[in-house]
C-alpha cells in the first residue's frame, strides 16, 4: 500500500486488462474479458486488439470461428450497458450531419465567442474547478488512465500534488471507495455499483468538426433553456459540455440527450448506465500530447435543472 498525500492507493488492483486465453472454455473467457473491458471504459476497438494480442501469444485447443470475437464484444458491452433491456439511443436518434451543419450555420458561434460569453473567468487549476462542482465530503474518482483510477474525498484530493496528471474523472460522486463490477470483480475503484446518481449531463462531441461544436453547444443551450456549467477543450479534437441535472425529470433529461446525439454527441454518456463513464478532468494535462484540458466557458452559478 502506498500512501501519497493522505490518499491511499493500491496499484495492484488497477492493472491494465490483458487477455490470457484458457486451454478450455474460451467462449466464456472471451465474454468475461470483453465485459471487464467495457466496465473499464475501453473502446470496442481496443478490446478487440487486446483479445487478438492474447490469442496470438498462446496456443489454443481449437481454432476460433470468425464471428466469436465480434459476438463476445457485442454481448459483453450489451451486458454492461443493458443495451438489450433499455436501449440508450434508438436508431432514429443517431447523428444527423445535416441537422448539425444547419445548427452550425444558424448559430454561427466560434470558440472565441464561447470564451467571451463565459459569465466568470475560467478556473486557474483543476482543484479550483472541482471545488465549484462538488462538495468537500463527496467521493470523486479520478484517473491517470482509463484503467488506473482512484476514489477519494474531494478534501483528500486537495492534498494531492499530482492532480493535474489525472486527466480522467467520473463526473458523478461515488457512494463508496470501491465496488463490484457486473462481472463479479470486487474492490474496484470505479463501477456502476459504487457510483451515485448522475449529477451532470455530459455532451462530448465525437463526430462533427471541432469548428462546428461551439455552435452546437449554443443550439443545445436554446433547446434546454439553460447555459452549460462548463465547456472544456479535450486537448485534441472535441469540446465537452456539462449541463446540471439535479432535480430534472428523467424524461426531460433523456429528450435533451437524444437531441445532443442527433447533433453528434457521443451516446456512450447517455442514460443512468453511463454514470460511471470517464470524462476529461477540467484543467488537467492530457496524457498523450501534454496539453491542458482547458476550460473555455465557466458558469458554476448556472440554473439547477434542465427545463
Amino acid at each position: 500500500m502506498i500512501i501519497h498525500n493522505q490518499i491511499l492507493f493500491n496499484p495492484s488492483l488497477d492493472l491494465e486488462p490483458e487477455y490470457t486465453p484458457p486451454y478450455d472454455g474460451i467462449h466464456k473467457s472471451l465474454f468475461a474479458f470483453t465485459t471487464r473491458c467495457a466496465e473499464e471504459g475501453l473502446s470496442k476497438e481496443e478490446t478487440k486488439r487486446r483479445l487478438e494480442a492474447g490469442i496470438a501469444k498462446h496456443a489454443l485447443r481449437r481454432e476460433l470461428d470468425p464471428h466469436e470475437i465480434p459476438d463476445a464484444i457485442r454481448d459483453g458491452y450489451n451486458k454492461v450497458f443493458n443495451l438489450d433491456e433499455s436501449p440508450r439511443v434508438e436508431k432514429t436518434e443517431r447523428y444527423h450531419k445535416g441537422e448539425a451543419e444547419d445548427a452550425h450555420e444558424q448559430q454561427d458561434c466560434l470558440e472565441d465567442d464561447l470564451r467571451n460569453m463565459s459569465p466568470m473567468p475560467p478556473p486557474a487549476s483543476t482543484m479550483e474547478a472541482l471545488k465549484e462542482l462538488f462538495e468537500p465530503d463527496e467521493l470523486l474518482n479520478l484517473g491517470s488512465s482509463k484503467t488506473r483510477t482512484f476514489t477519494a474525498k474531494l478534501s483528500e484530493w486537495s492534498n494531492c500534488s499530482v492532480l493535474t496528471s489525472m486527466p480522467y474523472m467520473v463526473p458523478n460522486p461515488m457512494t463508496a471507495r470501491r465496488g463490484m463490477t457486473k462481472s463479479g470483480v470486487p474492490n474496484r475503484p470505479r463501477t456502476q455499483s459504487n457510483t451515485g446518481p448522475r449529477k451532470w449531463v455530459i455532451v462530448e462531441f465525437d463526430k462533427p468538426p471541432i469548428e462546428w461544436q461551439p455552435s452546437l453547444i449554443m443550439e443545445l443551450t436554446d433547446i434546454s433553456g439553460q447555459l452549460p456549467t462548463l465547456v472544456l477543450w479535450s486537448g485534441n479534437k472535441s469540446l465537452h459540455a456539462w449541463w446540471a441535472i439535479r432535480d430534472a425529470d428523467p424524461e426531460t433529461v433523456h429528450s435533451f440527450e437524444m437531441e445532443a446525439v442527433r447533433l453528434g454527441a457521443d451516446p456512450v454518456f447517455c442514460g443512468e448506465n453511463s454514470r460511471h463513464q470517464l470524462v476529461r478532468t477540467p484543467m488537467a494535462i492530457r496524457e498523450d500530447n501534454k496539453k491542458v484540458q482547458e476550460v473555455l466557458f465557466w458558469n458554476p452559478e448556472c440554473g439547477k435543472e434542465i427545463k
